[in-house]
C-alpha cells in the first residue's frame, strides 16, 4: 500500500514537471512569435515621376513588388533557327497602407521622391470595393429583341428592356436615356427588331454604344408563349419565358457574361402573366450578370489601343508595355498581336478613354519610341510609333 502511495506521489510529480516544462515551451514559443513593431513593416523606397503624383503612383508599385513579390513571365519567338525576340514582363497586384511620402526634390522633367508604406494583399478586395463605389456602376444599352405571343416589339421598347433595367437600377446601375436612344434607333432601321444573333445587327448596336459613350452593351432576346390553360375550365393561363442575354465591354468588344434561362407564370391576363414571368426570370439570371459585371469592373474599363510603324517583335522588346502597365490607375496589359491596324494591346485602366491617352502620352517621354496620336475609332486608339 505504501509502495503504491509512494508510486502515485512519484507520477504525480512528473506530470506536475511535464506541465511546467510544457508550460515554459510555450511561453518561450509564444515570446518567439510575437509580432514585431508595425515599424518593421514599412518598406523604404525612392521613386521618379513626372508629377508628384506619378512619383508617388511608382513608389506604391515598388513597395507592392519589394514586399508581396512579382510575377514574371517571359516569351520569345524563334524564326529560321534565330530568336527574334526575348520578352519578360512583370505584374504585381496589392495595396499600400499608411503610405507616407518622405521627402521630394524637382529634377529635370520631374520629381524625384522618397517614400514609404505597408504592402498589403489581404487589402485588394477592400480597395477595389472602394474604387468601385467612388467611379460608381459602369453606363449600359439594353437592346432586346422580343417575340410576345407571336408579336415581335421594336427595340428599345420592350417589356423585357423595361423588367432588366428595373431589376439592374436597384444596385445603382445605369442605363442610357431612353429618347436618345430611341432617336438613334429610329436612324438605324438594322435594329428595329433587336440585335441578338445577327452580327451585323450587333456590329451596329456596338458602333451606337461607342456613339453614346455607353460602357457595357447588353444584346438579348426574349420569347413569351402561351401555354394555354393550367387546368381546363379554370381560366387561369400558363406563361413561359424563354430569356437570352449577351453582355459586351463596348471598348474591347470582348463578351463579358451570357446568360439564359427559362420561367413560367400563371395569371389570368396574359399580359400580367408575361410579366411575372418576364421578372422570374429576369430575377434568376441578374445575380450571375451583376457578379461578372463587378468583376470585371472593379479591375476599371478596357481600352484597346494600336501602334502603326513598329513590328511585333521590335514592339515586344521595347519598354512600351512595361511603362504602360506602370500609369495611374492601370491594372493590367493584354498582348493582343497585329491586328491588321497595327500592333495591338487592351489596356485595363481605372479611368476613362481619353484621361487613359493623357497618361500614356504624358509617360511617353520614358519609353524607347515617340508616340503621336493619329486618330480614334470607336472603341480603338491608334499611336504612330516613331524612333
Amino acid at each position: 500500500m505504501n509502495i503504491n502511495l509512494k508510486q502515485t506521489n512519484i507520477d504525480l510529480i512528473k506530470q506536475i514537471q511535464t506541465i511546467f516544462i510544457t508550460l515554459a515551451l510555450l511561453h518561450c514559443a509564444t515570446e518567439q512569435k510575437q509580432p514585431t513593431k508595425p515599424e518593421s513593416s514599412f518598406v523604404e523606397v525612392t521613386a521618379f515621376g513626372s508629377s508628384l503624383d506619378d512619383a508617388d503612383t511608382e513608389a506604391k508599385l515598388q513597395i507592392v513588388e519589394r514586399g508581396i513579390g512579382v510575377l514574371v513571365e517571359g516569351g520569345s519567338a524563334v524564326a529560321d533557327g534565330q530568336l527574334q525576340y526575348s520578352v519578360v514582363s512583370t505584374f504585381s497586384q496589392g495595396y499600400v497602407t499608411d503610405y507616407q511620402r518622405i521627402s521630394s526634390e524637382k529634377q529635370g522633367a520631374g520629381f524625384w521622391i522618397k517614400a514609404k508604406g505597408k504592402p498589403n494583399l489581404k487589402a485588394i478586395g477592400d480597395a477595389l470595393e472602394q474604387r468601385r463605389r467612388e467611379i460608381g456602376n459602369p453606363k449600359m444599352l439594353i437592346l432586346m429583341s422580343e417575340n410576345m405571343f407571336g408579336k415581335k416589339s421594336k427595340a428599345g421598347s420592350t417589356k423585357s428592356e423595361y423588367v432588366f433595367q428595373a431589376d439592374l437600377k436597384k444596385d445603382g446601375f445605369q442605363f442610357d436615356d431612353k429618347e436618345t436612344v430611341m432617336k438613334i434607333l429610329a436612324r438605324e432601321k438594322g435594329l428595329e427588331v433587336g440585335a441578338y444573333g445577327n452580327p451585323k445587327a450587333e456590329e451596329l448596336a456596338q458602333k451606337i454604344a461607342v456613339e453614346l459613350n455607353t460602357d457595357i452593351l447588353v444584346i438579348g432576346d426574349a420569347v413569351l408563349k402561351n401555354a394555354g390553360e393550367v387546368r381546363k375550365g379554370t381560366g387561369i393561363l400558363s406563361i413561359q419565358a424563354d430569356v437570352k442575354y449577351k453582355l459586351v465591354d463596348v471598348n474591347s468588344g470582348s463578351i463579358l457574361a451570357t446568360a439564359t434561362d427559362t420561367a413560367i407564370a400563371s395569371d389570368v391576363d396574359q399580359e400580367l402573366g408575361a410579366t411575372e414571368a418576364l421578372k422570374q426570370v429576369t430575377e434568376k439570371l441578374a445575380p450571375g450578370i451583376k457578379q461578372q459585371v463587378a468583376k470585371d469592373w472593379q479591375a476599371g474599363s478596357t481600352t484597346r489601343i494600336s501602334f502603326k510603324g513598329i513590328k511585333l517583335g521590335e514592339f515586344l522588346s521595347s519598354n512600351i508595355t512595361d511603362t504602360i502597365k506602370k500609369i495611374r490607375g492601370v491594372n493590367g496589359v493584354d498582348d493582343r498581336g497585329n491586328t491588321g491596324v497595327g500592333t495591338t494591346i487592351e489596356v485595363k485602366c481605372y479611368c476613362g478613354r481619353f484621361e487613359l491617352v493623357k497618361r500614356i502620352t504624358r509617360k511617353s517621354f520614358e519609353m524607347d519610341y515617340k508616340l503621336d496620336l493619329k486618330e480614334e475609332k470607336g472603341n480603338l486608339i491608334v499611336f504612330e510609333v516613331k524612333k
